[in-house]
């Protein structure tokens, strides 16, 4: 057995940090040298395509029509949260493109954005760790937030995810309050952050856990908040029906097959990809179908297990690794969530011993998250980082319902 020590873990999340900062200074110095080589183009820092989702973003709630207009498939109250920072930008955002991303009005309301999004994060994170503000390890925590892969990403491509985090986090850090408005305003929060991303609302999980009546709030909270901004564009409700239609475009084998997905059923359809290209090998259609139903499977055996786990790290893992890997796309900022399995184990290291019998566990998730957060390369190494993921997601699953025959057996004993 693998034997967990303070000290150990103390210096671990240095080294972590350090790694961070030296793999994202590397990258920063490569592309200076490399300029626009293949090198940079695999890389997930972006050049010439820096902020490019929030410029689009601001577009879209710019337009009265954004779903006719642009075809975007963004719900419209992440469309909605955009609008304050398109205005900021109105002066320049009906011109060309390139002309609002290098404009300076743009860059300061970028600025902006990141500021309160990353402040609210920091927040939710100070009371989950419990850490006060003169401690250095909230100042660790914090160096390997801002440094870490996904998050890099994130900011790069200037992704609306982090309005979804930042609502995650709003929930995470107020679903136990014993405050009762506190406690419905993290449930309006996860509401919210479905209605931005959909992906997590899974974890409703954890009040599903507690109460079906609070889960049923928070369903009527995410329908409401889903269906009503639809009325503050043209043409109203009717808009869902081009929302749908301009989502099942942008579901296409180009996106399936994004180098920079973590999804299970991308994983296996870019090996495919391959093999028909490369090697000619044909591939029958049901196994589309069939990955499919196996990625529904997934998802099925995460609700079910999610219900028998009580350990809260693990089971913020399960909910985090699904959301990464079960829907048929699924970019690597996803991988942001993993964030927050993180800050718990990184709030209960040094405890004597987090998990007796697991100890193996632990030291496969930290390798997990140094892997998959110090690497910044598309292609292969985000391959390896799925079936890392999947990997969890599968003993985490399959050791909740070891526990579950366990304690039928003992009930049928007695």
């Amino acid at each position: 057995m693998l034997n967990l020590k303070k000290a150990n873990f103390e210096l671990l999340f240095k080294i972590l940090l350090t790694c961070c900062l030296i793999s994202y200074i590397i990258l920063i110095l490569l592309q200076v040298i490399f300029n626009d080589t293949v090198f940079i183009r695999t890389s997930f820092l972006i050049k010439d395509e820096a902020f490019s989702d929030f410029a689009e973003s601001l577009k879209f709630a710019y337009s009265k029509n954004p779903y006719e207009v642009f075809f975007t498939s963004y719900p419209p109250l992440a469309i909605i949260l955009c609008y304050p920072f398109a205005q900021m930008c109105k002066s320049v955002i009906t011109t060309d493109f390139n002309v609002l991303l290098n404009s300076n009005i743009f860059k300061i309301s970028y600025i902006i954005y990141l500021i309160i999004v990353l402040s609210v994060i920091f927040f939710c994170f100070t009371k989950i760790l419990k850490y006060s503000f003169k401690d250095k390890k909230l100042w660790v925590f914090f160096g390997i937030f801002l440094t870490c892969a996904p998050i890099v990403f994130a900011i790069s491509r200037g992704n609306i995810i982090f309005f979804a985090f930042m609502f995650t986090m709003l929930f995470l850090a107020g679903y136990k309050s014993n405050n009762k408005i506190i406690r419905e305003l993290s449930y309006i929060s996860l509401a919210i952050a479905g209605a931005i991303k959909i992906y997590p609302l899974f974890f409703g999980v954890l009040i599903l856990k507690k109460s079906i009546f609070q889960s049923i709030r928070v369903g009527i909270y995410f329908l409401l908040l889903f269906f009503l901004p639809f009325l503050c564009f043209e043409n109203g409700l009717d808009n869902i029906s081009y929302f749908l239609r301009n989502m099942s475009a942008f579901v296409t084998e180009r996106t399936q097959l994004a180098s920079c997905s973590i999804s299970f059923y991308s994983f296996f359809m870019n090996i495919i990809f391959v093999l028909n290209r490369d090697l000619n090998m044909p591939y029958p259609e049901f196994l589309i179908l069939f990955l499919k139903i196996v990625s529904y499977l997934i998802f099925i055996s995460a609700i079910i297990s999610a219900f028998f786990i009580k350990d809260e790290f693990k089971l913020n893992l399960l909910i985090v690794c699904t959301i990464c890997i079960v829907p048929t796309i699924s970019y690597f900022y996803v991988a942001v969530f993993l964030l927050i399995p993180f800050a718990i184990f990184y709030k209960n290291y040094n405890q004597k011993e987090m998990y007796p019998d697991k100890k193996q566990f632990n030291y496969y998730f930290v390798f997990l998250y140094i892997f998959s957060i110090i690497t910044m390369i598309k292609g292969p190494v985000v391959a390896v980082q799925t079936i890392m993921i999947v990997s969890i997601e599968i003993y985490l699953i399959i050791s909740a319902f070891k526990d579950l025959t366990k304690k039928i057996q003992g009930k049928i004993i007695k």
